[in-house]
Protein backbone atom coordinates (compact mmCIF):
# COMPACT_ATOMS: atom_id res chain seq x y z
CA UNK A 1 0.00 0.00 0.00
CA UNK A 2 1.50 3.80 -0.98
CA UNK A 3 3.00 5.53 1.84
CA UNK A 4 0.14 8.43 1.10
CA UNK A 5 -2.94 5.83 1.03
CA UNK A 6 -5.37 5.74 4.11
CA UNK A 7 -5.31 2.84 6.22
CA UNK A 8 -9.06 2.10 5.69
CA UNK A 9 -12.64 3.54 3.96
CA UNK A 10 -15.22 3.54 6.38
CA UNK A 11 -18.38 3.85 4.64
CA UNK A 12 -21.91 4.64 5.92
CA UNK A 13 -24.77 2.28 4.74
CA UNK A 14 -28.08 4.01 4.56
CA UNK A 15 -28.11 7.06 1.70
CA UNK A 16 -24.71 6.01 1.33
CA UNK A 17 -23.85 2.98 -0.01
CA UNK A 18 -27.41 1.94 -0.97
CA UNK A 19 -30.72 3.85 -0.85
CA UNK A 20 -32.02 5.01 2.24
CA UNK A 21 -35.25 2.62 3.37
CA UNK A 22 -36.52 3.34 6.93
CA UNK A 23 -35.82 0.25 8.85
CA UNK A 24 -35.58 -1.73 6.36
CA UNK A 25 -35.94 -5.46 7.01
CA UNK A 26 -36.85 -6.79 3.98
CA UNK A 27 -33.23 -8.16 1.97
CA UNK A 28 -34.95 -7.47 -1.62
CA UNK A 29 -35.49 -4.00 -0.87
CA UNK A 30 -31.63 -3.37 -1.13
CA UNK A 31 -30.67 -0.86 -3.68
CA UNK A 32 -27.01 0.37 -4.35
CA UNK A 33 -26.33 3.78 -4.58
CA UNK A 34 -25.06 5.03 -8.58
CA UNK A 35 -21.66 3.92 -8.73
CA UNK A 36 -20.96 2.41 -5.56
CA UNK A 37 -20.20 -1.08 -6.64
CA UNK A 38 -17.13 0.91 -8.65
CA UNK A 39 -16.02 3.01 -5.87
CA UNK A 40 -15.83 0.01 -3.29
CA UNK A 41 -13.70 -1.87 -6.00
CA UNK A 42 -11.61 1.13 -6.72
CA UNK A 43 -10.66 0.88 -3.45
CA UNK A 44 -10.21 -3.10 -3.15
CA UNK A 45 -7.92 -2.58 -6.24
CA UNK A 46 -5.69 -0.36 -4.03
CA UNK A 47 -5.26 -2.88 -1.03
CA UNK A 48 -7.17 -0.58 1.00
CA UNK A 49 -9.54 -2.10 3.32
CA UNK A 50 -13.26 -1.15 3.64
CA UNK A 51 -15.72 -1.43 5.96
CA UNK A 52 -19.42 -0.46 7.18
CA UNK A 53 -19.96 1.61 10.37
CA UNK A 54 -24.06 2.61 10.90
CA UNK A 55 -26.53 3.64 13.06
CA UNK A 56 -29.26 1.14 13.26
CA UNK A 57 -31.73 2.59 16.06
CA UNK A 58 -34.06 -0.15 14.85
CA UNK A 59 -33.34 -2.45 17.37
CA UNK A 60 -33.54 -0.16 20.25
CA UNK A 61 -36.89 0.58 19.22
CA UNK A 62 -38.14 -3.08 18.19
CA UNK A 63 -38.75 -1.94 14.51
CA UNK A 64 -35.78 -4.13 13.61
CA UNK A 65 -34.57 -7.96 14.77
CA UNK A 66 -30.94 -8.68 15.19
CA UNK A 67 -31.61 -11.51 12.97
CA UNK A 68 -33.42 -9.17 9.89
CA UNK A 69 -30.64 -6.70 10.41
CA UNK A 70 -28.21 -9.62 9.86
CA UNK A 71 -29.68 -10.55 6.52
CA UNK A 72 -29.99 -6.55 4.72
CA UNK A 73 -26.26 -6.58 5.57
CA UNK A 74 -25.71 -10.06 4.33
CA UNK A 75 -27.34 -8.81 0.58
CA UNK A 76 -25.84 -5.70 0.45
CA UNK A 77 -22.57 -7.43 0.74
CA UNK A 78 -24.09 -9.71 -1.99
CA UNK A 79 -24.82 -6.60 -4.41
CA UNK A 80 -21.67 -4.55 -3.10
CA UNK A 81 -18.65 -7.12 -2.22
CA UNK A 82 -17.06 -7.69 0.70
CA UNK A 83 -16.18 -5.73 3.80
CA UNK A 84 -13.56 -5.87 6.07
CA UNK A 85 -15.57 -4.39 9.34
CA UNK A 86 -18.95 -4.03 10.07
CA UNK A 87 -19.45 -2.05 13.15
CA UNK A 88 -23.47 -1.45 13.97
CA UNK A 89 -24.70 0.89 16.41
CA UNK A 90 -28.31 -0.91 17.38
CA UNK A 91 -29.25 2.27 19.94
CA UNK A 92 -31.24 5.05 19.95
CA UNK A 93 -30.78 8.79 20.15
CA UNK A 94 -31.54 8.94 24.25
CA UNK A 95 -29.89 5.27 25.03
CA UNK A 96 -26.11 8.01 25.48
CA UNK A 97 -24.26 5.41 24.57
CA UNK A 98 -20.63 5.95 23.16
CA UNK A 99 -21.21 4.57 19.38
CA UNK A 100 -24.35 6.07 17.90
CA UNK A 101 -23.10 8.68 15.51
CA UNK A 102 -21.95 11.51 15.85
CA UNK A 103 -20.01 9.95 18.64
CA UNK A 104 -16.92 8.59 17.66
CA UNK A 105 -17.25 4.61 19.17
CA UNK A 106 -18.17 3.03 15.76
CA UNK A 107 -14.98 4.39 14.28
CA UNK A 108 -13.04 3.22 17.19
CA UNK A 109 -14.42 0.05 17.21
CA UNK A 110 -13.33 -0.74 13.10
CA UNK A 111 -9.88 0.74 13.61
CA UNK A 112 -9.44 -1.44 16.40
CA UNK A 113 -10.39 -4.63 14.88
CA UNK A 114 -8.51 -3.41 11.93
CA UNK A 115 -5.40 -2.81 13.75
CA UNK A 116 -4.32 0.89 12.88
CA UNK A 117 -4.73 4.26 13.81
CA UNK A 118 -8.21 6.31 13.63
CA UNK A 119 -6.84 9.09 12.19
CA UNK A 120 -5.80 7.26 9.07
CA UNK A 121 -8.94 6.51 8.37
CA UNK A 122 -11.44 8.21 5.75
CA UNK A 123 -15.14 7.69 6.62
CA UNK A 124 -17.47 8.47 3.96
CA UNK A 125 -21.48 9.41 4.49
CA UNK A 126 -24.14 11.49 3.97
CA UNK A 127 -25.09 13.49 6.57
CA UNK A 128 -23.60 15.73 9.00
CA UNK A 129 -23.41 12.52 11.98
CA UNK A 130 -21.06 11.16 9.44
CA UNK A 131 -18.29 13.50 9.51
CA UNK A 132 -18.68 15.16 12.72
CA UNK A 133 -18.07 11.43 14.27
CA UNK A 134 -15.10 11.31 11.73
CA UNK A 135 -13.95 14.25 12.84
CA UNK A 136 -14.45 13.05 17.00
CA UNK A 137 -12.03 10.35 16.13
CA UNK A 138 -9.60 12.30 14.70
CA UNK A 139 -10.13 10.54 11.20
CA UNK A 140 -10.73 12.19 7.71
CA UNK A 141 -14.47 12.88 6.57
CA UNK A 142 -16.37 13.02 3.31
CA UNK A 143 -19.70 14.07 2.67
CA UNK A 144 -21.86 12.85 -0.06
CA UNK A 145 -24.79 14.59 -0.24
CA UNK A 146 -28.34 13.16 -1.27
CA UNK A 147 -31.65 14.90 -1.51
CA UNK A 148 -32.08 14.53 2.61
CA UNK A 149 -28.86 16.07 2.82
CA UNK A 150 -29.53 19.48 4.75
CA UNK A 151 -28.15 22.79 2.95
CA UNK A 152 -26.04 23.68 6.38
CA UNK A 153 -24.70 20.40 6.44
CA UNK A 154 -23.46 20.68 3.07
CA UNK A 155 -21.45 24.31 3.99
CA UNK A 156 -20.51 23.02 6.88
CA UNK A 157 -18.23 20.02 5.81
CA UNK A 158 -14.80 20.67 4.95
CA UNK A 159 -15.03 18.03 1.99
CA UNK A 160 -17.77 17.40 -0.04
CA UNK A 161 -18.06 14.67 -3.22
CA UNK A 162 -21.04 14.90 -5.91
CA UNK A 163 -20.71 10.94 -5.64
CA UNK A 164 -19.19 8.23 -4.08
CA UNK A 165 -16.86 7.62 -7.21
CA UNK A 166 -15.13 11.32 -6.76
CA UNK A 167 -15.47 10.63 -2.85
CA UNK A 168 -13.06 7.26 -3.34
CA UNK A 169 -10.61 9.39 -5.28
CA UNK A 170 -10.40 11.96 -3.17
CA UNK A 171 -10.16 9.86 -0.54
CA UNK A 172 -6.99 8.34 -1.79
CA UNK A 173 -5.43 11.32 -2.30
CA UNK A 174 -3.85 12.78 0.58
CA UNK A 175 -5.25 14.98 3.07
CA UNK A 176 -5.53 18.53 1.96
CA UNK A 177 -2.98 20.85 4.63
CA UNK A 178 -4.58 23.45 5.96
CA UNK A 179 -3.20 26.99 4.80
CA UNK A 180 -0.33 28.39 7.54
CA UNK A 181 -1.68 31.07 10.07
CA UNK A 182 -0.57 33.97 8.27
CA UNK A 183 1.29 36.46 10.31
CA UNK A 184 -0.74 40.09 10.99
CA UNK A 185 1.41 43.46 9.63
CA UNK A 186 3.31 44.74 12.07
CA UNK A 187 1.95 47.46 13.90
CA UNK A 188 2.31 51.43 12.62
CA UNK A 189 4.32 52.92 15.38
CA UNK A 190 2.55 55.93 15.51
CA UNK A 191 0.51 57.66 18.00
CA UNK A 192 -2.78 59.04 17.76
CA UNK A 193 -1.63 61.80 16.67
CA UNK A 194 -0.06 60.47 13.78
CA UNK A 195 3.45 61.24 14.81
CA UNK A 196 6.26 58.84 15.51
CA UNK A 197 5.91 57.36 19.00
CA UNK A 198 9.08 57.86 21.14
CA UNK A 199 10.69 55.64 23.72
CA UNK A 200 10.37 56.96 27.17
CA UNK A 201 12.89 59.28 28.58
CA UNK A 202 14.43 57.80 31.72
CA UNK A 203 16.90 59.60 31.85
CA UNK A 204 17.59 63.30 33.25
CA UNK A 205 19.86 66.01 32.58
CA UNK A 206 20.41 69.16 35.38
CA UNK A 207 17.54 70.39 37.40
CA UNK A 208 14.08 70.71 36.25
CA UNK A 209 14.00 73.85 33.42
CA UNK A 210 12.66 76.94 34.42
CA UNK A 211 9.59 78.47 32.66
CA UNK A 212 11.45 79.90 29.83
CA UNK A 213 13.80 77.43 29.00
CA UNK A 214 10.56 75.60 26.68
CA UNK A 215 11.49 76.09 23.02
CA UNK A 216 8.63 76.29 20.37
CA UNK A 217 7.48 72.65 20.69
CA UNK A 218 7.20 73.28 24.35
CA UNK A 219 9.55 70.74 25.67
CA UNK A 220 12.75 71.05 27.72
CA UNK A 221 15.69 71.22 25.56
CA UNK A 222 17.63 68.78 26.99
CA UNK A 223 14.77 66.56 26.88
CA UNK A 224 16.13 65.21 23.24
CA UNK A 225 19.17 65.29 23.94
CA UNK A 226 19.04 63.47 27.07
CA UNK A 227 18.67 60.08 25.08
CA UNK A 228 22.16 60.62 22.85
CA UNK A 229 24.32 62.33 25.61
CA UNK A 230 23.09 59.92 28.66
CA UNK A 231 26.17 57.03 27.41
CA UNK A 232 28.32 54.64 29.38
CA UNK A 233 31.22 56.72 30.93
CA UNK A 234 34.73 56.16 31.53
CA UNK A 235 35.69 55.91 35.26
CA UNK A 236 37.43 59.16 35.47
CA UNK A 237 35.65 60.72 33.08
CA UNK A 238 32.59 62.18 35.14
CA UNK A 239 35.34 64.77 37.27
CA UNK A 240 37.00 65.96 33.78
CA UNK A 241 36.94 69.67 33.96
CA UNK A 242 35.29 70.09 36.36
CA UNK A 243 31.89 69.49 34.40
CA UNK A 244 29.67 66.44 33.51
CA UNK A 245 30.93 65.21 30.11
CA UNK A 246 27.07 65.68 29.33
CA UNK A 247 26.02 69.59 29.62
CA UNK A 248 22.42 70.84 29.87
CA UNK A 249 20.67 74.07 29.49
CA UNK A 250 21.37 75.42 32.18
CA UNK A 251 25.64 75.66 31.06
CA UNK A 252 24.98 76.95 27.91
CA UNK A 253 23.52 80.46 27.25
CA UNK A 254 20.88 81.50 24.51
CA UNK A 255 22.28 82.73 20.78
CA UNK A 256 20.49 85.81 20.87
CA UNK A 257 19.12 87.07 17.26
CA UNK A 258 21.80 90.55 17.36
CA UNK A 259 18.61 92.62 15.38
CA UNK A 260 15.71 91.11 17.57
CA UNK A 261 17.42 90.55 20.65
CA UNK A 262 15.32 87.60 20.74
CA UNK A 263 16.86 83.75 21.69
CA UNK A 264 17.08 82.06 18.39
CA UNK A 265 14.75 79.08 19.08
CA UNK A 266 16.21 75.71 19.38
CA UNK A 267 19.60 77.56 20.12
CA UNK A 268 19.95 75.42 23.25
CA UNK A 269 19.25 72.37 21.96
CA UNK A 270 22.18 72.87 19.17
CA UNK A 271 24.49 74.31 21.50
CA UNK A 272 23.83 71.43 24.18
CA UNK A 273 25.08 69.30 21.42
CA UNK A 274 28.10 71.00 20.14
CA UNK A 275 29.32 71.39 23.73
CA UNK A 276 29.06 67.61 24.48
CA UNK A 277 30.86 67.13 21.41
CA UNK A 278 33.29 69.39 22.07
CA UNK A 279 34.15 68.28 25.56
CA UNK A 280 34.15 64.48 24.60
CA UNK A 281 36.92 65.60 21.86
CA UNK A 282 38.93 67.99 24.63
CA UNK A 283 38.40 64.84 27.08
CA UNK A 284 39.84 62.04 24.99
CA UNK A 285 42.88 64.04 23.62
CA UNK A 286 43.58 65.03 27.42
CA UNK A 287 44.07 61.01 28.21
CA UNK A 288 47.82 60.20 29.16
CA UNK A 289 48.72 57.27 26.56
CA UNK A 290 49.15 55.06 29.67
CA UNK A 291 45.65 55.02 30.75
CA UNK A 292 43.90 51.93 30.78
Amino acid sequence: MGVDLPAAVLFDRDGTLVKDVPYNTDPARVEPMPGARAALDRLRAASVPVGVVTNQSGIAKGLITPAQLDAVNRRVEDLLGPFAIWAVCPHDDGDGCPCRKPAPGLILRAAAVLGIAPRDCVLIGDIARDTRAAHAAGARGILVPTPETLPAEVTSATEVAADLPLAVEMALTPRPTPAPPTCPPCPDRKTATGHPSRPPMTATLGPPPSPDEHDLAGRHPCADAAAVLDRPRFPDEQGFAGHSPSPCAEDIPDVVDPVTGRAEPGSRRRAVRAEASRRRTAFRSSRSPGHA
